[in-house]
């Protein structure tokens, strides 16, 4: 990072209105250089590893976290970084005194090289763990307590989602507002490098605020109950199709719908797994000038398969096992956007039903995604 950039990042920090941005945020704030030496972590930050700023700045990355930690830290954004990408995962911070603490990091590579993590403490989030495991425990000395204690234990952890939900976006509406307003009310007073960090900053957070609504949609789904039946999934895809074509008419995309497919399937989670398998066909077919989504079945050993499958850019048929874990992905987020959260939510409502899912891909070469309902 250049001299200007520090010295911006410096007036920052001191102007009253980022205070608020960031010294009072609720998560922990690192940014660091392109070899992860600190250039900078906020208050609730060095709270967690009980070091001052002065103590913090120009140290590694690495001596932060405990021993399995750092090499995951390092790894993921080595890989993420190779890869253009956003990266999320957990860790343990390492205190001053020894303690560990359980932490969400979500990290962004910056232009230069830099990296970006915002830490959020999970402590609370263990604890209640803790409890649901001893609730486990002890579950078989009590029988006719176990559906109560579980639809208890299930009510604690569905507040729980809310309130963290709730506490994370406070600050991120903060942060969006406040960065409206700079752009609004003083735009024409900051430099055009000035206003390009705000609008990446305002970005962030609407990206973020999309994470956490698929996070508890994708809780949601794991929480579902099911109630199956026939159903014809080729009307359920038509009707998704339609959609699609209404959202942006002057795509030209040719949907081939093989007709009166069935399935014995809850309807309602069918449509949310077709609607993402869908969507991601649609979006990864936008630089197509010809683009052409499939929707079929084929039967083997008398296993009924259904397919979706598109002329895409497709993947690397490497990372074939990987996409479905939550918040993978294998594009840059400027040339497709999404969450990396989609794939996960398929993912669980078709094992919901007893089903499989893989993949089949090549780069430039599209993608087909294959699963059973039983």
């Amino acid at each position: 990072m250049n001299k200007k950039m520090k010295d911006q990042i410096n007036h920052k920090i001191n102007d009253s209105i980022y205070e608020k941005l960031v010294l009072n945020m609720n998560e922990a704030l690192w940014m660091g250089d392109k070899n992860e030496k600190t250039l900078y972590a906020n208050p609730k930050f060095c709270d967690l590893v009980e070091l001052n700023l002065n103590e913090i700045i120009g140290r590694y990355s690495y001596i932060f976290w405990d021993r399995q930690s750092s090499k995951k830290v390092k790894k993921e954004n080595e890989t993420k970084r190779k890869l253009g990408l956003s990266s999320s995962y957990t860790g343990n911070l390492l205190s001053k005194s020894g303690k560990r603490i359980p932490v969400l990091i979500s990290g962004t590579s910056l232009s230069d090289g830099g990296t970006i993590g915002i830490m959020t403490d999970l402590r609370e989030l263990k604890k209640k763990e803790k409890k649901i495991r001893n609730l486990n425990l002890n579950l078989e000395k009590r029988v006719r307590e176990r559906t109560r204690e579980l639809e208890i234990a299930n009510r604690e952890l569905e507040s729980f989602s809310y309130s963290v939900s709730h506490d994370l976006r406070a600050p991120l509406r903060s942060i969006s507002g406040f960065s409206s307003i700079l752009l609004e009310d003083y735009g024409s007073k900051l430099d055009q490098e000035a206003q390009n960090y705000l609008n990446r900053i305002f970005k962030s957070t609407k990206k973020l605020e999309s994470l956490i609504d698929d996070l508890l949609s994708l809780s949601k789904v794991v929480r579902s109950s099911i109630h199956k039946e026939i159903i014809n999934l080729s009307e359920i895809v038509t009707s998704i199709c339609d959609d699609l074509q209404l959202r942006d008419p002057k795509r030209s995309v040719q949907f081939e719908i093989e007709q009166n497919i069935m399935g014995f399937a809850d309807g309602r989670l069918m449509k949310i797994a077709l609607t993402n398998l869908l969507e991601n066909a649609y979006k990864y077919t936008s630089k197509k000038k010809c683009a052409h989504i499939c929707f079929g079945s084929t039967t083997k050993n008398k296993l009924v398969s259904y397919f979706i499958k598109d002329n895409g850019v497709g993947f690397n048929p490497e990372y074939k096992e990987k996409i479905f874990e939550v918040f993978c992905r294998l594009h840059d987020e400027n040339e497709f956007e999404g969450t990396g959260i989609g794939l996960s939510t398929v993912l669980r409502i078709i094992e919901h039903h007893g089903g499989k899912i893989w993949t089949q891909s090549s780069l430039n070469n599209g993608a087909t995604f294959y699963f059973t309902l039983s």
